[in-house]
């Protein structure tokens, strides 16, 4: 890459006497508000000069960084002259998730799964919702996952999240809810996102349980009145097996003094993303013309997207199915392991990145540093594309990574990958860059096309040149730069 750079400096035309050599990556400022194609304009009016290397090998990055609060998106772009993959090494280790479910149809019953899966498979929480409606005869379009754990708005996981990346999340509870019918009738419109700890004392048989604590969730109608939201959650409550009391929609209203629990609202909501007040729990109050979203405002409780209740139950001869579960282990695909391939690497390298603690972007909005997820993306190339596999691994200690990467001959199609919508997306291989040796010393070789000969391969090794007799001998563990042009 430094070779092509300073060719390009050597070669390079300035297109005016006043535009200089930046360095990189190109600092452009950026704002959310700015279409991509005029962010993109900005990029290229501070390129420094053309040259036959920028025509021939440069291709640009995409580069995004968003908050993950306030949901801010910062742009930018950056040539590249070699794509640079990380390697995806496939291994049979195996990954295990706990999870819990709540089956609400015909009857009630709660689950905790212990999945095992293999760590390299691209297993998803849509996946599991579908593995779930087989095995135990669900509708997955009822099925919703939460991290139980979490009081944020966005704690709902969606059907695209991996299974490998929530197991990096701490804490997590992963918990999936088969929605009852008030929840379904009010999904896509007025609803409002409970989170729910249960919490109680009990003492028996010489023994004393302090604090028992449950975390789930509801999906109630926010422009209903309290009376509804009181009898909705004790639909839910009474799902669960433990009130021993004779309700009815139509007598709900005068035995509510008899449920064996007192629901209380609090506020667990984070302010700005960065820290946490908790304030005074309050009373739900039983009301037949106020509405959850008036009271939740007058009491300055969660936002209209989300809010908290404690339900504290109070008869302790009675206890929710959900303390215990049926326990099953499920086993996905712990075998059946394919090669690595170069879309593997790809998927790796553009996939969307948290960015940890010690990470913290600047969000101009929050005008705070804020979490912030950040992602990758090949904008376009040129002519020629250099693809260079990251064998270099630096931790602990520098050594190579042998993983043998499948890549193809013939029409690499990079239309998943190529966000430019401009040029064409199928490339051809016409020659290979190979290291043997270790992380510290080796040897290079390549293989070459000949078109002039009827497209033959040819392996260079110093001053020797033989014919590759067979195209599986150019895919090995051993490649290290692969060179494609793009068809025309």
């Amino acid at each position: 890459m430094n070779l092509l750079d300073l060719f390009h400096e050597s070669l390079k035309q300035e297109t005016s006497s006043e535009v200089k050599f930046h360095e990189k990556p190109y600092q452009i400022p950026q704002s959310s508000d700015k279409k991509e194609e005029e962010i993109f304009l900005d990029y290229l009016r501070l390129m420094d000069g053309n040259s036959m290397i920028k025509t021939v090998f440069q291709g640009i990055y995409k580069s995004q960084i968003s908050c993950s609060f306030c949901k801010k998106t910062s742009m930018s772009f950056d040539p590249f002259t070699i794509c640079s993959l990380p390697i995806l090494k496939k291994s049979t280790k195996i990954l295990r998730l706990e999870f819990y479910l709540e089956k609400s149809k015909p009857n009630f019953n709660a689950y905790k799964f212990s999945l095992n899966f293999n760590k390299q498979n691209k297993f998803t929480i849509g996946n599991l919702k579908t593995l779930l409606k087989k095995k135990l005869n669900l509708n997955s379009s009822d099925l919703i996952a939460k991290n139980a754990n979490s009081d944020k708005e966005n704690a709902i996981l969606t059907d695209d999240i991996l299974l490998q990346s929530l197991i990096e999340q701490h804490p997590l509870k992963l918990l999936i809810r088969q929605l009852m019918d008030f929840e379904l009738k009010i999904f896509k419109s007025n609803k409002i996102l409970a989170h729910i700890t249960f919490k109680t004392t009990s003492e028996f048989s010489n023994r004393v349980f302090i604090f028992r604590e449950y975390n789930t969730f509801l999906f109630l109608d926010k422009n209903e009145t309290l009376e509804i939201i009181h009898y909705h959650i004790f639909l839910y409550l009474n799902e669960l097996n433990f009130i021993d009391v004779s309700i009815n929609s139509a007598n709900f209203s005068e035995k509510i003094s008899e449920l064996p629990y007192i629901i209380k609202i609090s506020n667990n909501n984070e302010r700005n993303g960065l820290d946490q007040q908790k304030t005074e729990s309050s009373d739900l109050i039983f009301s037949k013309t106020v509405s959850l979203k008036d009271f939740i405002f007058s009491h300055k409780k969660g936002t209209d997207q989300a809010f908290s209740l404690d339900i504290e139950l109070i008869n302790n001869s009675y206890c929710p199915k959900f303390i215990k579960p049926k326990e099953e282990t499920i086993k996905i695909n712990e075998e059946n392991i394919k090669d690595t391939n170069i879309f593997d690497c790809l998927d790796l390298m553009t996939m969307e990145e948290n960015m940890d603690e010690s990470n913290k972007w600047f969000c101009s909005n929050c005008k705070v540093n804020q979490m912030s997820t950040k992602k990758l993306e090949i904008y376009q190339t040129g002519p020629i594309l250099i693809i260079n596999f990251k064998r270099n691994k630096f931790s602990p200690i520098k050594k190579k990574i042998t993983t043998k990467i499948d890549f193809p001959l013939n029409e690499l199609n990079l239309k998943e990958y190529i966000i430019s919508d401009k040029k064409i997306k199928i490339f051809d291989l016409f020659a290979v860059c190979n290291h043997y040796g270790d992380a510290f010393q080796g040897h290079y070789t390549a293989f070459c096309k000949n078109n002039a000969l009827n497209e033959k391969w040819f392996c260079y090794d110093d001053e020797r040149v033989q014919i590759i007799e067979s195209s599986e001998n150019i895919i090995t563990q051993n490649a290290y730069i692969l060179f494609y042009k793009r068809r025309e």
